[in-house]
């Protein structure tokens, strides 16, 4: 039998993978930057990292020969086999077929497997690692985007959709962009291993890549935030601090933003289309929800009624646009009820209220209103969730399901001595720490 801290080694080597793999994950600007072809599949290196992912979790349970939250994780893989099952045989759906539609489901398939380890990882270090690597894809994308068009280019040409949307009409592809809700946090946290100056650097960088993608939904999460921040102060000093904060930063992106337009054209056509409507508010409205949704909004209704109890299976598309195969949702609630009926409802809640649980559960010994503010969080991305999919298909719940996890961490561990030598100077930081107190 091997020795205690040879055990704590080993899971210990199992973290630092999960970390570093979730770490590549998102400082990648999107996941076309490579592919490994095969005969009956293309698999992006996004997906590649998923399997890696879950092969590294996979074996972090069979070590611990144990799991947190088991019922989960069987409650959704059963629901997965029997869709297979019935989309193969009586939906005479391919299992080829039924496989490709699956990968969607590749994030929040690493997000329950997450649920299911007991995670060795700190709080402060995974927020560290998370800030650099926001920092390093935002930056990734605005240089892609606007000095190597040809690189982008080459990255979308299986798709002249893609293409026309990034090249032509100027909108930013950073398929990592759900990433400035959570710097946004980080912000607001004032976590001591990272410098205010970088988590400042960090937001602007990803607030300047957001807004270039033109996402309205996430803009008006980061307003969501702020003033349900500011409404949750328990004090009148914290909430004047916030919206100093909150100020600064407000600022200093308008000026980011601000220049960014006078130097790309298309970027000032883009933002006076989606943003301003060319002068007429209505035009807005038309364009994002009677042209652009209302379509599919009544297929999924149609198709949501065929197969309510059950659902349609994998291998079907959800709707089908302009003679065209949509095997995507823009709806969490859509991306589970459609493909795996009422069980898949189920299963997405259950999900939910273990995120729920663990961050009611955060030891107490957390910095005041950190769970409180995750919590905030959490509630604005399911009200996202009903116009941006950010739990089934979206990096986004590989990210914020690991943040709720090492929440439960918030002593020094091993893994993070590192970050103790580093930062034990700064007085904040000493004061924190058992043994360097003068």
């Amino acid at each position: 039998m091997l020795p205690q801290h040879a055990c704590h080694s080993e899971n210990h080597v199992f973290d630092r993978w999960i970390l570093w793999l979730v770490a590549i994950l998102a400082a990648l600007p999107f996941g076309e930057v490579f592919y490994l072809r095969f005969e009956f599949a293309t698999v992006s290196i996004f997906e590649q990292l998923y399997l890696l992912l879950i092969l590294v979790l996979m074996a972090k349970i069979i070590y611990e020969k144990r799991t947190k939250y088991p019922f989960v994780l069987l409650l959704f893989s059963l629901v997965v086999i029997s869709s297979v099952f019935l989309s193969s045989t009586i939906g005479g759906i391919s299992i080829a077929g039924t496989l490709r539609h699956l990968r969607f489901y590749l994030p929040f398939i690493v997000a329950t497997l997450l649920l299911a380890v007991n995670i060795k990882i700190s709080f402060d270090r995974y927020l560290h690692w998370l800030t650099i690597a926001a920092i390093i894809s935002s930056l990734l994308a605005l240089y892609i985007h606007h000095f190597a068009p040809e690189f982008l280019s080459n990255c979308l040409a299986v798709s002249e959709v893609a293409q026309d949307v990034a090249i032509v009409h100027g909108r930013l592809r950073w398929t990592n962009a759900p990433l400035v809700l959570l710097v946004l946090l980080c912000v607001f946290l004032r976590p001591r291993c990272i410098p205010r100056q970088t988590m400042l650097f960090a937001f602007i960088t990803s607030f300047v890549a957001t807004f270039n993608t033109s996402n309205r939904s996430l803009l008006l999460g980061c307003v969501g935030f702020f003033l349900g921040a500011v409404a949750m102060s328990v004090n009148s000093r914290q909430a004047f601090a916030r919206i100093a904060l909150g100020t600064t930063i407000v600022l200093l992106a308008a000026i980011s933003v601000s220049c960014l337009l006078q130097t790309d054209g298309r970027l000032r056509e883009l933002v006076d289309l989606r943003f301003l409507g060319h002068g007429d508010v209505s035009e807005i409205y038309e364009q994002a929800v009677t042209i652009n949704r209302v379509p599919h909004y009544e297929e999924y209704a149609e198709r949501i009624r065929a197969s309510f109890v059950v659902g349609q299976g994998l291998g079907r598309p959800f709707s089908v646009i302009t003679g065209q195969d949509v095997f995507i949702a823009d709806i969490s609630l859509v991306a589970f009820l459609l493909p795996f009926g009422i069980m898949g409802i189920v299963v997405f809640g259950v999900f939910v209220m273990k995120l729920v649980t663990l961050i009611r559960r955060a030891p107490t010994s957390s910095r005041a209103g950190t769970s409180s503010l995750v919590l905030l969080l959490l509630a604005l991305c399911l009200i996202l969730s009903l116009n941006l999919d950010l739990f089934s298909r979206n990096n986004f719940v590989i990210y914020f399901t690991l943040l709720v996890m090492t929440l439960q961490n918030q002593t020094p561990l091993d893994t993070d001595k590192r970050f103790e030598r580093r930062y034990a100077r700064a007085p904040s930081y000493r004061h924190s720490l058992p043994g360097l107190r003068t």
